[in-house]
This record gives structure tokens, C-alpha cells and sequence, in this order.
């Protein structure tokens, strides 16, 4: 598949602010750009679902690539522990 390139003119800041932003979120302007064109094509509509991922999303990211995770001998073993969890946010 050959590339072209595609040339806009946009607003100075909201130019730097978008690429800092698809910075921290681990991807460039142009990838951004890239997605939006991707998904705008394949799904016939204006797609504006990307979001940023809290700190607490982040750190479960990090700690899943590193292996750092708890494993369950069951699925109900997985729900007590999530049900314990919500009844001590409770408290």
C-alpha cells in the first residue's frame, strides 16, 4: 500500500496541545490523525470515543505488562474478593 501525505492548516496551539496530549496517551499527532481517519472510514461515522485513561487504569496497564496481577483458583473466588472490596468502599 503506498503512502501520501496530508497537509492542514490548524490553530498554533490547538496543534501543540494535540500533540502533547497523543503524546502522554503514547502516540503521535500523525497517528491520531491516522486512527481517526481509519476508524472514520470503516465505520461510516464521526468516532470521538478515545479517552485519556485515568491514573488508576494506567497503573493496572503497567502492573499487568509486568506480571504483577492476582490470580484466582475460580471465578468465585474473583467475585467474594470484588464483593469484599465494594462492601469496604462502604465503610
Amino acid at each position: 500500500m503506498s503512502s501520501t501525505f496530508l497537509k492542514l492548516r490548524l490553530d498554533e496551539d490547538l496543534k501543540k496541545e494535540a500533540s502533547d496530549l497523543s503524546k502522554s496517551m503514547g502516540f503521535t499527532i500523525s497517528d491520531a490523525v491516522r486512527m481517526f481517519l481509519v476508524t472514520f472510514v470503516k465505520e461510516q461515522k464521526i468516532p470521538f470515543d478515545i479517552e485519556k485513561p485515568n491514573k488508576e487504569t494506567i497503573k493496572a496497564l503497567k502492573d499487568a505488562e509486568e506480571g504483577k496481577t492476582t490470580r484466582y483458583a475460580s471465578f468465585a473466588d474473583l467475585v467474594n474478593e470484588v464483593d469484599q472490596e465494594l462492601e469496604n468502599e462502604k465503610c
